[in-house]
């Protein structure tokens, strides 16, 4: 006996959480079955075409890297600063985030905060 699976399109809000309360009760299942498995696999297909059209993520910016970076590891900017030996200030005032820092400053702040050196320079 062949066992079917609906799957509905998201169109709203109301839509969306559903989905994804139904995908997580089925993540709850310890040993999914095949049907279980496909209809996981389907449902997640779904809520992320919605999410991706309906909650857009925008590029990082430089200073919001970096500013990740020291939050993750409980610096303020005066304490990076200090640690990277010259003062992020200039970079975070800059209208891009990004004027005035040199290759060696971006290598810095990587090597020493972890922020992708992709993130940091463009």
């Amino acid at each position: 006996m062949t066992k079917s699976i609906t799957i509905y399109l998201i169109e709203n809000d109301h839509d969306h959480a559903n989905s994804l309360e139904k995908l997580s009760n089925l993540m709850d299942i310890p040993t999914p079955n095949n049907v279980q498995i496909a209809e996981i696999d389907l449902l997640a297909t779904v809520i992320e075409s919605y999410e991706k059209t309906n909650f857009p993520i925008g590029e990082t910016t430089p200073q919001e890297a970096i500013e990740f970076s020291m939050s993750v590891r409980c610096l303020t900017e005066s304490e990076a600063s200090k640690k990277l030996g010259f003062s992020l200030a200039k970079i975070f005032n800059a209208p891009d985030g990004t004027d005035g820092i040199t290759i060696r400053q971006a290598k810095m702040i990587s090597n020493t905060l972890g922020t992708p050196l992709t993130l940091i320079v463009r």
